[in-house]
């Protein structure tokens, strides 16, 4: 799996983007040009499901496929797939079966569903064996707080069976190396979760692929239950909270407020002490993900019409193709705003689910 969402993103980015790029991507960094590569590269999917990942474990991964001939790395050092490389892709599960990866609207929901349900589970388990003197496997205060209040409110063999049916039911949909990986990985009465590495022995596969694979079990049961919560009332209980926020970063937020309150972009830079690129940065970031916010005070319509048909008739998103390709016409905060808001409408208007 690992690989196969290497080569997607290698593929997506057409050369355009270095490893780095596919690094921050994958790690969820929250930067305005992650952000920004993520939507207009459409790649959005794998934002920040995989926060472990080692920059020297990708770079190794890299380097195998260019060693197998599935990309070429230019001269540049940008990566390019190659025509076995996009053999590959067509050929793996993930283009044919789709996936549930959703990351970039749900990669922290996903993370705290996750840690909630396997400390529920292990907090049952040893209730269940008249056992509370357990050491917790999320030492996380928050999440510990929270299992701690659905113990106590709800009557604990009644809610361990509706998980134990719900996972049941769900994991019959999952692949078998999914299935196993995750059972495999919980703690409970007598029972003590596998590490990643004697899981990774166990099935024959890398580290990177027992990660991925896990958090893919996540996100299906997380899309699932989103979905069909009254189906799996157990599951659906460590959803509690979890709504779908604005995507913007709280600094970018702070930013918008201030520009909706008519303040203009030098203002904001002075009450806020940051630099104008920074401030630019957050507009960037609003036009991607706030379908409200209108640019036309910074871009005419006549001049978006403009720089979107010139877009077009590239086959590239580099920003200093289209700046080039305009004859300099327009500055990069502008033509930034209209890719974003171009490919913002493109997201709302994609069907997504699979």
């Amino acid at each position: 799996m690992f690989r196969t969402i290497l080569l997607k993103c290698i593929q997506s980015l057409n050369g355009e983007r270095s490893v780095s790029g596919i690094f921050h991507l994958l790690q969820g960094k929250r930067s305005s040009q992650t952000l920004q590569d993520a939507k207009i590269y459409e790649i959005d999917s794998f934002f920040g499901i995989y926060p472990e990942l080692e920059k020297e474990r990708l770079n190794d991964a890299v380097r195998q496929l260019a060693k197998e001939n599935a990309i070429k790395i230019k001269e540049d050092e940008l990566p390019v797939i190659s025509a076995k490389g996009c053999e590959m892709l067509r050929a793996s599960s993930l283009e044919s079966d789709g996936h549930f990866f959703n990351g970039l609207l749900y990669h922290k929901h996903v993370a705290t569903f996750e840690k909630r349900l396997r400390l529920l589970i292990q907090t049952l388990t040893h209730s269940y064996m008249n056992d509370l003197a357990f050491i917790p496997v999320e030492d996380d205060v928050e999440i510990q707080s929270w299992v701690k209040k659905i113990y106590k409110s709800h009557p604990n063999e009644g809610l361990m069976l509706s998980l134990h049916q719900d996972l049941l039911v769900l994991l019959h949909n999952v692949s078998e190396v999914e299935a196993e990986l995750f059972t495999g990985r919980l703690t409970g009465g007598s029972f003590t979760g596998r590490t990643r590495e004697q899981l990774a022995l166990s099935q024959q596969i890398s580290i990177e692929n027992v990660d991925l694979y896990l958090r893919h079990t996540f996100y299906y049961l997380f899309h699932t239950v989103t979905t069909a919560g009254e189906i799996y009332k157990g599951l659906s209980l460590c959803m509690d909270g979890l709504e779908v926020s604005s995507l913007i970063t709280e600094s970018a937020k702070q930013t918008y407020q201030l520009f909706i309150q008519g303040y203009s972009l030098q203002q904001i830079c002075q009450r806020r002490r940051l630099k104008l690129s920074t401030i630019q940065d957050h507009m960037v970031e609003a036009a991607l993900v706030l379908p409200s916010f209108d640019i036309i005070p910074f871009v005419s319509l006549e001049h978006q019409t403009e720089i979107i048909h010139t877009l077009n008739a590239m086959n590239s998103n580099k920003l200093k193709s289209l700046y080039e390709a305009l004859h300099g016409q327009f500055n990069y905060f502008e033509l930034r705003l209209v890719l974003a808001r171009a490919n913002s409408k493109k997201q709302g208007r994609k069907v997504h689910g699979y």
